[in-house]
């Protein structure tokens, strides 16, 4: 005789059954014989083995009392598909011989708690950031240099640099007075300058930032030659 056909939360039950060994006799049969025919169930089965066992690891041993299947009964009943209900019952009558680690499981299949949320990772700390806004003597806006202080990177946008002769060339004037290059930019758009071990110091805010018109050749110079163009003190954002 053929077997009744199952619906698919039907099928989905019986591997779990069959994943956690509580199944006997013909059930466990025609399980075991869908296992081997159907891959889907197969998978089923595999992917109930997959969630159940981690769970079994974490749950401690319970003594089921006498009202447990009564409750379980309550939560699915008015919720679950006909098949389902059937099947619990028929599983309860099995599960009578069962061990409680069984009933455990069904208990923490229902009532589990959502997954606890993942740490949120530290944000990275914000790293120091100093401006400088070049300008020329009538207040026209040349240059923006921005410097991250902690890696001495600088990116330099170029807004309106007079015609001349020569490359704009940047320099940093700390306290002491004397000038150091930082290097050659565009006249146009915008540059990005890694500043080398020796001139990184001196970026820090109250140091003045400065560019002139330099030949290319032999940049970076070791002072400048040209006219000062505009400058502009380094400020902490």
């Amino acid at each position: 005789m053929p077997d009744e056909a199952l619906s698919a939360d039907e099928l989905d039950l019986l591997a779990a059954e069959l994943a956690l060994g509580v199944l006997e006799g013909e059930e466990r049969v025609r399980a075991l014989r869908l296992q081997l025919s159907d891959r889907s169930f197969r998978v089923a089965v595999a992917a109930w083995q997959d969630r159940l066992v981690p769970m079994l690891a974490h749950l401690p041993d319970a003594e089921p009392g006498p009202a447990l299947w009564t409750r379980i009964e309550s939560q699915i009943e008015d919720r679950a598909p006909d098949g389902i209900v059937r099947r619990l019952r028929a599983w309860r009558t099995g599960a009578l011989s069962a061990s409680a680690v069984a009933a455990a499981l069904a208990l923490a299949l229902l009532f589990a708690p959502p997954d606890a949320p993942q740490p949120v990772p530290p944000r990275p700390a914000a790293q120091p950031v100093a401006v400088a806004q070049l300008l020329d003597k009538s207040g026209q806006a040349l240059l923006v240099v921005r410097v991250n202080v902690a890696t001495g990177n600088l990116r330099v946008r170029s807004l309106d640099l007079p015609d001349g002769a020569g490359e704009p060339e940047l320099w940093v004037i700390p306290a002491g007075g004397v000038p150091h290059s930082l290097g050659l930019i565009g006249r146009n758009g915008t540059s990005d300058i890694a500043a080398d071990a020796r001139t990184r110091d001196y970026l820090r805010p109250g140091s003045v930032i400065a560019v002139t018109y330099e030949p290319a050749d032999g940049a970076p110079h070791s002072a400048p030659t040209g006219d000062i163009l505009g400058t502009a003190p380094l400020s902490v954002l």
